[in-house]
């Protein structure tokens, strides 16, 4: 009975402190609260649920209540899910689990929309982990370099793009943390940020969100941080911009110019490399 308490008082908190900021869509009455099933088993969740939407609607009439779901169908089979307003999926197809191609992500999605008709889902997380100092050629699933976060960001844009019914999505996270059970690249560290625990140096992730949404001009030469290069001399140097055509230069050669998607694969020599981008109506990137 603690606990539950406990729940309504953080809830009720959380309310009252933030009912006046313009950023608040939705309040949050549990978090993937069937991850550790076997933790929950002596509480009514169903009732507890209910009781913290039915808390949502009274302290905040004006705004809508939100269930954010580990990818699993048992939210749906105990009847969870019909209690919120909205439904929130945090998806690691790709990450935690195999299949990272846009009809696979789109499988993801539908299976979850199929279960719970007629509610507005939210992707409320997606992302993989990386290191800014491992870079690779050919990414692959865990191995937490910059190419394979760059990889899954795209694959899940394109596939939220192609599902019009979806009603919004949350790339977790923002910045990487602090967790005390991560035997990552970097231990106890959460590295799925778009920008780094510091928050001093941002990834490429972050400008390949940036140039997806913002207005402001962006152009930026990915890998910025693999300053020294191995392996075969043809190697991929991609872009990230708004802009609608780029123009790639090596050594003062151009590369010529590309629309979407904006990757060239470049003859690196070995020595000095230098590279710079120009935008149409958009300041150069080296």
């Amino acid at each position: 009975p603690e606990f539950v308490i406990d729940l309504h008082n953080a809830l009720r908190a959380m309310i009252i402190q933030h009912y006046n900021h313009p950023s608040i869509i939705l309040w949050g009455i549990g978090n993937e609260i069937l991850l550790r099933e076997e933790k929950m088993d002596s509480l009514p969740i169903h009732d507890v649920l209910e009781s913290l939407n039915q808390s949502v609607h009274d302290l905040d009439p004006s705004r809508f209540s939100v269930l954010a779901n580990h990818g699993s169908s048992k939210y749906s089979k105990m009847g969870l899910t019909q209690i919120p307003d909205v439904l929130g999926y945090n998806i690691y197809t790709g990450w935690y689990g195999d299949g990272l191609t846009v009809p696979e992500v789109v499988k993801t999605f539908e299976q979850f929309r199929k279960e719970t008709p007629g509610k507005p889902i939210i992707i409320s997380e997606y992302g993989a982990d990386s290191d800014i100092r491992i870079h690779k050629l050919n990414p692959v699933r865990y191995d937490f370099s910059i190419q394979y976060q760059n990889r899954l960001l795209q694959t899940y844009l394109e596939a939220i793009e192609s599902c019009d019914w979806l009603s919004g999505h949350n790339w977790w996270c923002y910045n990487d943390f602090a967790s005390y059970d991560r035997g990552d690249s970097i231990p106890f560290i959460n590295q799925k940020g778009l920008v780094t625990n510091s928050r001093k140096h941002r990834k490429d992730a972050y400008y390949i969100m940036k140039a997806k949404f913002s207005k402001e001009p962006v152009l930026r030469i990915l890998a910025h941080d693999w300053k020294e290069r191995h392996g075969p001399s043809f190697q991929p140097v991609e872009v990230a911009t708004n802009a609608k055509e780029v123009e790639l230069f090596h050594n003062g050669k151009s590369q010529g110019k590309k629309i979407h998607p904006f990757v060239w694969e470049v003859g690196f020599v070995e020595g000095e490399n230098h590279l710079s981008a120009k935008a149409i109506d958009q300041p150069e990137a080296t």
